[in-house]
């Protein structure tokens, strides 16, 4: 997997969340499989359309946000933020 490092955000306290990731851009095919990761712990997220979501919760800790474009593809990361 490829880590990001220009996208961070951070939740203002801990408690459960709904994420939702658009992660297409122009000239691309969308991802086939996102991602959050959190240590050991992967979630998937749901797909509908071109929108991946999930509901989680954001106790304190990293998080970081992959997508996998195409069959043979590797992750990419597309966002990191933090529980605080």
């Amino acid at each position: 997997m490829t880590t990001c490092r220009r996208t961070r955000a951070a939740f203002p306290k801990a408690g459960n969340y709904v994420i939702r990731v658009f992660a297409k851009s122009r000239g691309v095919s969308g991802p086939l499989e996102v991602l959050l990761v959190s240590g050991n712990r992967r979630t998937t997220l749901t797909r509908a359309g071109e929108e991946f979501a999930a509901d989680v919760s954001a106790p304190v800790g990293e998080y970081v946000i992959y997508a996998k474009y195409g069959a043979a593809g590797n992750y990419l990361g597309l966002l990191r933020y933090v529980g605080r």
